[in-house]
């Protein structure tokens, strides 16, 4: 073989090398993601070299194949505990009233012409018909609410109503974008889930409100709130950190080898 036809030889495996590749880049797992990773791959060169790399579809079959165990685990997971919606509440938060052994008290925030007697909550002056209390409790921890709980009386031509409002952090400007529930009425003796948020979360503002009449008052003997501490399922929090970590750093060694270039 002279030097000509050994060129051409090299050439012809280049070609085909190339044609291997860019054949490759234009693979996707499903039909429906052409469009966008077309797009993507006429983009960004990073990520065209990526798709034509003979490792890229072994890459993206494992990731996929992990994405789908940790989602039917979840579910699993999730199927044996969706009863937990149902069960009676482990612990209870403590509003206002008597405190009991095992009780979370929440701290109180603001409140207006209300004050305690006996442990019972009523309007401080009668002929102001309006009181509130307002309170904020940490659980130190994500939690499922379960119900809230009261004993009031409430006369005729008085009232007492709460809303809530939850958050996941302690923050001012936090706590400003999240609305308050309704208001609902509690009297006589009770349970409700009315305004309990259906999501997990750690803290919790809670407002009473009560009305007078001028000359009577209500009396709100408690309020509690029930709720089960969440512990996330360490198996399912492994692989989900793992799986973003490991995507990331590939990311981050892709776009590392972009800019070295």
């Amino acid at each position: 073989m002279d030097v000509k036809e050994h060129l051409e030889a090299l050439h012809k495996k280049a070609l085909d090398r190339k044609v291997a590749e860019l054949h490759r880049s234009t693979k996707t797992l499903f039909k429906f993601f052409e469009p966008i990773h077309f797009k993507l791959r006429d983009k960004f060169k990073w990520y065209y070299r990526w798709h034509a790399s003979p490792l890229s579809t072994f890459t993206h079959w494992t990731v996929l194949l992990m994405f789908l165990v940790i989602l039917i685990y979840s579910v699993i997971l999730l199927n044996k505990t969706s009863a937990d919606n149902d069960k009676i509440p482990q612990n209870d938060l403590l509003i206002t009233g008597l405190e009991i052994t095992g009780d979370k008290v929440a701290y109180g925030e603001e409140k207006s012409n209300v004050k305690t007697e006996k442990s019972r909550l009523i309007l401080d002056d009668k002929k102001i018909t309006i009181g509130f209390l307002r309170k904020k409790a940490d659980l130190d921890g994500l939690v499922s609410w379960k119900d809230i709980k009261w004993s009031a009386d409430v006369p005729q031509g008085t009232s007492i109503v709460y809303r809530i409002k939850t958050a996941d952090e302690d923050k001012e400007e936090t706590w400003d974008k999240i609305t308050w529930s309704n208001y609902y009425p509690i009297s006589g003796q009770g349970v409700s889930v009315s305004g309990i948020p259906s999501l997990k979360s750690r803290f919790i503002k809670i407002e009473v409100v009560l009305e007078g009449d001028g000359k009577n008052t209500p009396t709100l003997d408690y309020v509690r709130i029930g709720y089960t501490p969440f512990h996330e399922n360490k198996v399912v929090a492994f692989l989900r950190d793992e799986l973003i970590s490991g995507l990331a750093k590939i990311f981050r060694f892709l776009e590392k080898r972009e800019n070295s270039k």
